[in-house]
């Protein structure tokens, strides 16, 4: 879902629902949206022996590499790193 799908279903411009989220968080719908996605890869990883490119699938990223890139972005390891 993007950021003005989910102001129009919550009643309020694109504009307005990134003020929201820029006062309240500190970050853009899409950031906390990738944020999410990265906390629950990162649970995926930990508790289950799936391959990381169906973590990335399950977790709506692209691909293993797509996963990886915004991993260490985030966490400063690679996921394979953190199942060491």
């Amino acid at each position: 879902e993007t950021s003005a799908e989910t102001a129009r279903a919550v009643g309020l411009s694109p504009r307005r629902l990134e003020q929201i989220f820029a006062e309240n968080l500190g970050l853009t719908p899409a950031a906390y949206g990738q944020s999410l996605r990265l906390q629950a890869a990162r649970r995926m990883i930990t508790d289950t022996r799936h391959p990381l490119a169906e973590v990335a699938l399950r977790c709506g990223f692209s691909s293993a590499s797509a996963l990886s890139r915004a991993f260490k972005a985030k966490f400063g390891q690679s996921p394979r790193g953190l199942r060491a």
